[in-house]
């Protein structure tokens, strides 16, 4: 007969920690022994699977809005493992379903435009998951800040305002926003004001160089999104877990230097989301924070 050795009580926990300890902070895979790959959701815990999710958008221009054609790669949150991709035009959008709640990285690759590599947290389908590409003529000189939001079926407010509000310097317009929206020959101008969901709603931030500082003696930037009353709305719908609101700060290479994803708060006296402030030598202060008034600069 065939022994199996026993194990004692506190022999069997220390397994059980072990276990737990692996999956919960390096993500074990036991595809060597099963052939399964474990699959971890936002919060870092392991997905049963019970739940499959789907998404869609288009890749736009961040400068100009337009859509454009190419195809759109699938990856796991470690950015290794390629798990699909799809094809995307001006006149489709890419989709992937059957996914877990997870986080994964969606990769534009669009001829001659700059390859980003963009980071979502993945929890729900969505239709308006769009993509932003610049080319880098498009950043040359620049720091180039990209808003987008959901569409209409999301359930997202209409219109989101981008601001940027300089502390000091010399520019002609201080507050660069939707009803001041700067100039090419400016410190910053705001090239899309997108008034019917999703964006993008881009705002360009004239450099001296290609690592700064900012044109007009600038020496601090801030930078906040409103979200815009707009006729047919309730205040119900303005409320930031609503939004799916993100934030791109691309570099002036046309890579993408950080995102930001918009507040969750349910509240609709907070309107104003404060995102991050910029100093001369374009170093970033993250705010995140939301509020019922104009932000401080």
């Amino acid at each position: 007969m065939l022994k199996v050795p026993s194990l004692s009580l506190s022999a069997l926990c220390l397994r059980l920690v072990v276990v737990v300890f692996c999956v919960g902070l390096f993500a074990c895979d036991d595809s060597e022994e099963t052939g399964e790959t474990i699959s971890l959701n936002c919060a870092g815990e392991v997905d049963t699977g019970s739940t499959t999710i789907s998404i869609s958008g288009y890749a736009k221009d961040g400068k100009t809005g337009s859509k454009l054609s190419g195809a759109v790669n699938l990856y796991n949150s470690t950015g290794n493992t390629l798990l699909d991709n799809s094809s995307v035009s001006s006149s489709s959008k890419y989709s992937f379903s059957n996914l877990t709640p997870s986080t994964y990285v969606l990769k534009s690759v669009i001829t001659d435009y700059v390859s980003v590599a963009d980071t979502k947290c993945l929890t729900s389908s969505s239709t308006s998951k769009d993509l932003i590409a610049l080319t880098t003529a498009q950043a040359t000189n620049a720091n180039v800040i990209v808003l987008t939001w959901g569409d209409s079926s999301s359930g997202a407010p209409k219109d989101l305002d981008s601001h940027l509000q300089a502390s000091d310097g010399s520019p002609s317009t201080a507050h660069i926003k939707h009803n001041a929206k700067g100039s090419s020959s400016d410190w910053a101008i705001l090239d899309i004001d997108d008034t019917t969901y999703s964006g993008p709603e881009t705002i360009t931030v004239n450099l001296d160089s290609t690592s700064g500082p900012m044109q007009k003696s600038v020496t601090k930037a801030c930078y906040y999104v409103r979200i815009y009353p707009s006729s047919g709305e309730t205040s119900s719908d303005w409320v930031w877990s609503k939004t799916s609101a993100q934030v791109q700060l691309f570099q002036s290479d046309g890579t993408l230097l950080t995102n930001f994803d918009g507040p969750t708060d349910t509240r609709t006296s907070k309107t104003y989301w404060h995102v991050f402030d910029l100093d001369s030598n374009l170093n970033i202060t993250t705010k995140n924070t939301v509020s019922s008034s104009v932000p401080s600069c």
